[in-house]
């Protein structure tokens, strides 16, 4: 049995699969621009599904859950902006400003196209900017907000009358409005000084026989392409790892058993 951890804050996500030898099998009949063409389509649906998890991670590791730590931040443009590469060398000189004026703050940013403006205007829709600053804590929003001068900005203290996983999955639908209009750019972009979430692998850790009262908050079930069933288990609770699992964790690493914590993102 092949399990994976992946520790988010107080968040754990399991998966958990049978090892198998299956090998894909070979393409037939299909030419070598169809061949380009459905490998093409096949990373960029990866590469969505991929981002989506990593923002979804992201945000659960680093918000605090307290009122008056992070702030969720929109810019936008008062003229017309369709240039992704112009709009991130905005955002990267709105953040050099705001460090200079003491907001260094860790955060992550999805850039997306206002479609409803876009129809008005007809284009894709003028690109703006949302995204979380973490661990502010009480900041001068109207000095932060005056820094950003080429349109609206809007800035709001998380209330957290909500558990982190619905903010998280909030901002994952920024990314599904903005697959179709952003190519050959990043899905988001993150500050260096993030705290990551942590992947543990093994090919020997059961988790059905931990014994560990995980408190799962979703649950599914889903087959990859050519290999066997994969079983999900969102679980939420623990403040980290739960000590009985840590030291098990930490036992299976000492006796080199297939274990190994990796870093994420």
């Amino acid at each position: 049995m092949s399990t994976r951890l992946i520790v988010c804050g107080d968040y754990i996500e399991i998966y958990t699969t049978r090892i198998s030898n299956k090998k894909k099998p070979p393409q037939i009949g299909l030419s070598l621009s169809q061949d380009k063409e459905l490998y093409s389509k096949k990373l960029s649906h990866q590469s969505y599904h991929r981002a989506k998890n990593n923002v979804k991670r992201i945000l659960l590791t680093n918000l605090s859950g307290k009122k008056n730590t992070d702030i969720f931040f929109t810019l936008t443009y008062a003229q017309t902006m369709l240039d992704y590469s112009q709009a991130q060398k905005d955002f990267n000189r709105f953040r050099s400003r705001a460090r200079k004026h003491g907001f260094d703050f860790p955060y992550i940013v999805i850039s997306e196209n206002q479609i409803e403006r876009g129809i008005k205007e007809g284009n894709n829709g003028t690109i703006h900017h949302h995204g979380v600053f973490f661990g502010t804590g009480k900041i001068d929003i109207k000095k932060l907000s005056s820094i950003w001068n080429h349109g609206f900005i809007f800035l709001e203290y998380i209330k957290f009358d909500k558990p982190p996983i619905a903010l998280a999955l909030y901002m994952t639908k920024y990314l599904t409005k903005q697959r179709d209009n952003q190519k050959h750019t990043k899905y988001y972009r993150t500050s260096y000084n993030l705290k990551r979430p942590i992947e543990y692998k093994s090919n020997n850790l059961y988790i059905e026989d931990i014994n560990i009262p995980f408190k799962v908050l979703y649950k599914s079930e889903y087959v990859p392409f050519y290999s066997e069933p994969v079983k999900y288990r969102l679980c939420s609770g623990f403040g980290g790892i739960p000590p009985k699992l840590k030291r098990l964790l930490s036992l299976t690493i000492d006796k080199s058993q297939g274990l190994a914590p990796l870093s994420f993102g």
